[in-house]
């Protein structure tokens, strides 16, 4: 937007001359439309986008072409949840079992957050395989851990990718017969 452009006007004789200025200073602009002409009022007069580009040629910047594009297109929607990492969970996740049992934990995307029963969430014990939560539907999402050897475990659960921890649980695994007086 830093082109040549005529910003104001003087008279001069009988001629009206075009000037780059206003009150003495060059804004520039597209070479034809000032860069205070761009200007959104109550915008603080910064123009919302300033391509380097002629007037002449603006349908030819790609960069302009994708402001215009992002400013013109509704939020695309949402296929498998959110975009950000940090999707806000409520997990709920027993902090024991017995050897042999399943584990099974469960989480809760809150539903003001779009697209909070398409959000990929996975789960992982220790430095056991990373696993994908069920979808339950309505934003509900459960998964269930089997062959926890006996022993504390962290598990993990992670949104938009699996190596993104939004929540750590820890679970005391006791040996079979433990809990029967042995």
């Amino acid at each position: 937007m830093l082109q040549p452009t005529p910003t104001t006007a003087e008279v001069r004789g009988e001629k009206l001359t075009a000037l780059l200025t206003i009150n003495g200073a060059d804004e520039g602009g597209d070479g034809r439309v000032p860069l205070l002409s761009s200007s959104q009022a109550g915008a603080g007069g910064r123009p919302a986008h300033t391509p380097w580009e002629r007037h002449g040629s603006l349908q030819n910047n790609t960069a302009l072409r994708q402001a215009l594009h992002n400013w013109l297109t509704p939020d695309l929607p949402a296929h498998r949840g959110p975009e950000e990492a940090d999707v806000r969970l409520s997990v709920d996740a027993p902090d024991a079992i017995t050897e042999g049992e399943v584990y099974e934990l469960r989480a809760t995307v809150p539903p003001h957050i779009r697209g909070h029963d398409r959000v990929a969430v996975f789960a992982a014990a220790g430095d056991g395989p990373v696993r994908t939560m069920e979808n339950l539907g309505g934003g509900r999402y459960r998964a269930r851990l089997a062959g926890l050897s006996a022993g504390p475990h962290r598990v993990r659960v992670s949104t938009a990718n699996a190596r993104h921890v939004v929540m750590t649980a820890l679970v005391l695994v006791l040996e079979s017969g433990a809990d029967d007086g042995e």
